[in-house]
């Protein structure tokens, strides 16, 4: 026959308080852990749209002033001035696609992972309860 155990009400809210405040604290750290790998993941697409946007200026600005000269060579004013906005157009189109490429991963901005952790918990304390 076992002994009943006597630990008092008081004694074992004691407890469940503590490891209740010991889970919600390690969920917050993993959550900032992950969100902050998600921050490092998304830099890289950042500048690469950042670069897209250069890019871009300089297809309306004094950039685009020498590669129209250099169409201007070989082809008529008018035909170089095209040439040259569409070469520009179209690196300032591949750069955004590529930075797009790299922020899709991170997307959704939450903390899947410790959503995921948080919700196993609640599942294991709703088993326990019954």
């Amino acid at each position: 026959m076992t002994e009943p155990d006597n630990t008092s009400t008081t004694e074992l809210l004691r407890q469940v308080s503590e490891q209740i405040s010991t889970l919600v604290g390690q969920e917050v750290r993993n959550a900032q852990a992950e969100m902050a790998d998600k921050a490092r993941q998304a830099a890289k697409g950042a500048t690469l749209l950042g670069a897209a946007g250069v890019c871009a200026a300089m297809a309306a600005g004094t950039g685009a002033a020498f590669v129209l000269r250099l169409f201007d060579r070989a082809l008529p004013p008018r035909a170089a001035a095209l040439g040259a906005t569409a070469a520009l157009g179209a690196a300032a189109a591949a750069l955004a696609a590529s930075g797009l490429e790299e922020l899709r991963p991170v997307r959704p901005l939450i903390p899947e992972r410790t959503v995921r952790s948080v919700q196993a918990d609640v599942e294991a304390v709703q088993r326990a309860g019954q």
